[in-house]
C-alpha cells in the first residue's frame, strides 16, 4: 500500500507529455495550459462547506490521465518518464509506501518529502539548509511566483563557515483578484544545529528582530512572515 501525491505543476508536465484530455463528465478539454484555471473554477463554482466539486473534478481528471497513459503507444513513454523524473527531482511528486525496503529507497532518492535525518559525523547532510514556505493568504498566489536561489559560502582561515542565502521572488499575479494576489508567506529555514543568524533583510528592510528562532528535527531554524504584493520583485 502507498500514497502518491501529485501537485498541479506535475500534472501540467504530464499533460504536456501525453496531450489534451477529454473529460466527458464535464464536456471539457483539459490541457497543460488551462489546467490551473479549470481546477480553480471547479473548486469555487457554487462553493459551500463540504463541497466535493474540487475532489470530483480532480478525480475525473486523474482517472482520464492514467487511462490515457495506459493506452499510449511506446514512442510516447520517454516523454512521460522524463516528466515523472523531473517532477520527482523538483519535489512536485512525493511518494510513500508501507514496504520498509521500498520506502528506504524513496528516502535515499529524496522522493518521500521527508527531511533527511541529522547526519552522524561527516556526510552530505551534515551541513543542511532547507527553506520551507507556507501560503497563509487564502489564495493561490504561490502559483504565480518565480524564485531564484543563490547561496554564497565562505570558509575562513580559522575554519569558520559563513553562508549568505539570497532568494529573489517575483509575484506574477495579474491583480489582487482571487485566485491571484498578495503572497503571505510563513517562511521557515532549517539550518545545521547551532547556526548563528547574523542578519535578515527583506528587500531593503532589516527584519532580523522579527525573525523567530526554533529547534526542530534536531536542527536550528528561523521563522518569519513575508508579504509580497502583485508585480514587485523582492529579495530575502
Amino acid at each position: 500500500l502507498g500514497v502518491i501525491a501529485i501537485d498541479v505543476s506535475a500534472m501540467e508536465s504530464l499533460l504536456e507529455a501525453v496531450g489534451p484530455l477529454q473529460l466527458s463528465d464535464y464536456d471539457e478539454t483539459i490541457t497543460h495550459e488551462n489546467l490551473f484555471e479549470r481546477a480553480v473554477t471547479h473548486a469555487e463554482q457554487s462553493f459551500f462547506a463540504g463541497s466535493q466539486a474540487k475532489k470530483s473534478f480532480l478525480t475525473s481528471l486523474t482517472n482520464e490521465l492514467f487511462n490515457k497513459i495506459f493506452f499510449l503507444p511506446k514512442p510516447n513513454w520517454p516523454g512521460i518518464v522524463q516528466s515523472l523524473g523531473k517532477s520527482l527531482e523538483s519535489k512536485h511528486i512525493s511518494l510513500f509506501f508501507d514496504n520498509p525496503k521500498l520506502f528506504s529507497y524513496l528516502v535515499s532518492e529524496g522522493w518521500s518529502g521527508a527531511l533527511p535525518r541529522v547526519a552522524e559525523g561527516k556526510g552530505e547532510y551534515a551541513d543542511f539548509l532547507a527553506p520551507v514556505e507556507a501560503n497563509l493568504g487564502a489564495n493561490k498566489a504561490n502559483y504565480y511566483l518565480d524564485r531564484r536561489y543563490d547561496l554564497e559560502t565562505v570558509v575562513g582561515k580559522d575554519g569558520e563557515i559563513r553562508h549568505r542565502l539570497k532568494i529573489t521572488y517575483t509575484n506574477r499575479s495579474p491583480s489582487d483578484v482571487w485566485p491571484a494576489g498578495k503572497y503571505k508567506n510563513r517562511m521557515r529555514i532549517y539550518l545545521p544545529f547551532g547556526t548563528k543568524l547574523e542578519r535578515v533583510l527583506w528587500g531593503e528592510t532589516d527584519i532580523t528582530k522579527d525573525a523567530t528562532s526554533f529547534v526542530d528535527f534536531g536542527r536550528s531554524g528561523v521563522s518569519m512572515l513575508l508579504e509580497l504584493e502583485p508585480k514587485p520583485v523582492k529579495t530575502l
